[in-house]
C-alpha cells in the first residue's frame, strides 16, 4: 500500500480503517451470541484479586460467572439489535 500523498487520502484510509473495524465488531457480536460456549477454559488469577474468569475457545467471550455470562449474552442481543438500525 502506497503512502498516502495528502491529509485527505489519510483520512479516507483512517475512516474506511474504522468502518472495517466497527463491521468485524459487529460480526465478532453475532458469532458470539450464536455460539453455545460448550469449549470454555477456567483462567486462574494468580494474584488473587479475584480475577479469574472463563473463556470460551470457540468465539473468544470472556466472563466471570454463569451471572455474568447471562449479562453478556443480554448485552450483546442488546448491542446487536442497535448496530442493526445504523
Amino acid at each position: 500500500m502506497k503512502k498516502p500523498k495528502t491529509m485527505n487520502e489519510y483520512n479516507k484510509r483512517v475512516l474506511n480503517l474504522e468502518k472495517n473495524l466497527e463491521w468485524l465488531g459487529k460480526c465478532l457480536f453475532e458469532i458470539q451470541l450464536k455460539c453455545k460456549h460448550k469449549k470454555e477454559t477456567y483462567i486462574p488469577d494468580a494474584s488473587g484479586n479475584n480475577d479469574s474468569y472463563y473463556e470460551c475457545q470457540t468465539c473468544g467471550l470472556i466472563y466471570k460467572n454463569e451471572q455474568d455470562k447471562r449479562r453478556t449474552i443480554e448485552w450483546l442481543k442488546r448491542a446487536i439489535k442497535h448496530t442493526k438500525k445504523d
